[in-house]
């Protein structure tokens, strides 16, 4: 008997140990974590003139924008017309629309699926504020045109300065002139586009808004001269926060403070940052996946100021300038 019970006590104690050996080996491995730290080095980027739009010594381009489709639009200075594209850019052509009464053209946005374009102009004074058109990108004809009724600011004399349209296709406007302590707009248009609305106003009135941009996850960012504060830069507000906070940019190379002159997002959401007003001021810098690193944007074959720089959807940039129009060599991701 005690045998039995023995040799039932070993068998009992060589199960045990085989399930001990056993969940030992199919244990779920730990995640590796990438250590590796996030690269701020200077990127190298070519740039190209593009030669299928006017391209002449002194051929001025005020502000582009491309969709998530291959719809794009150009604003070309010189005859105050809009150029546009339907295979992101390789063929462009003049858009047969004209401005009302001449006014010049500011700023342009197009729908994320191509088919709405804005076109913001300057002010007409009391009679005309805020004068604006809004495009049907598939067929190249006006769909609406309009005054922004700007009667809670005071100011008759506000131009469009930036256009965007967020992903939940609601079209972002910053208006305003070129005093920065003159104050500004940010207002979005409802689906009857001659209602509109205050976008934040806790960006308050006498903030010089540059330049707009929404991530998917309905982060607000902005290039702005904050008044109140005296601080100038790119402000994010978080969609768990009611105040918008200055980012602490960080590259490798020294980063001068300042508000953009246009901000833009390639597919993975990455930021685009141009500088100008000079040849010499002429900058780029893109974020990384936080957006505290950045990277700048060593460019070379452009020459002339910036005046927009904006993704495409393949993630090349293109830059418009007071001499011509160029486009990166190679996308940025």
């Amino acid at each position: 008997m005690r045998e039995k019970f023995l040799s039932i006590f070993i068998y009992v104690l060589i199960l045990v140990t085989i399930n001990l050996i056993s969940c030992k080996e199919s244990k779920p491995s730990e995640p590796e974590v990438n250590h590796q730290p996030i690269d701020t080095s200077d990127i190298n980027l070519s740039f190209s003139k593009v030669l299928n739009v006017p391209s002449q010594d002194g051929a001025k381009f005020v502000d582009i924008s491309f969709g998530d489709t291959s719809f794009g639009a150009l604003i070309y200075e010189n005859t105050n017309r809009l150029y546009m594209t339907s295979d992101n850019g390789n063929i462009w052509r003049q858009s047969q629309w004209t401005p009302p009464y001449g006014f010049p053209l500011k700023c342009i946005a197009i729908k994320k699926d191509g088919s709405e374009i804005f076109v913001g102009t300057t002010s007409g004074g009391s009679s005309y504020p805020g004068r604006y058109a809004i495009l049907n990108a598939f067929a190249d004809t006006l769909f609406y045109t309009g005054n922004v009724d700007l009667y809670n600011i005071g100011n008759p004399n506000y131009d469009f300065i930036q256009a965007y349209y967020n992903y939940e296709g609601a079209l972002w406007t910053a208006m305003g002139n070129s005093l920065k302590d003159d104050g500004n707009l940010l207002i979005k248009h409802s689906n009857t586009y001659s209602l509109w609305e205050d976008i934040d106003p806790l960006l308050g009135r006498r903030n010089y808004v540059s330049a707009i941009v929404r991530k998917r996850r309905g982060e607000n960012i902005v290039g702005m001269f904050d008044y109140n504060g005296f601080q100038k830069g790119i402000f994010i507000k978080y969609t768990y926060s009611d105040v918008y906070v200055l980012l602490d940019i960080n590259t490798s190379t020294p980063y001068q403070t300042e508000y953009p002159m246009s901000l833009s997002l390639n597919s993975e959401e990455k930021l685009l940052a141009a500088y100008g007003g000079s040849v010499n001021n002429n900058r780029l810098y893109v974020s990384t996946s936080s957006l505290g690193l950045w990277r700048r944007i060593i460019h070379t074959g452009i020459i002339g100021n910036f005046r927009s720089a904006k993704f495409d959807s393949k993630d090349y940039i293109w830059v418009c300038t007071d001499n011509g129009l160029y486009k990166s060599d190679q996308p940025v991701k």
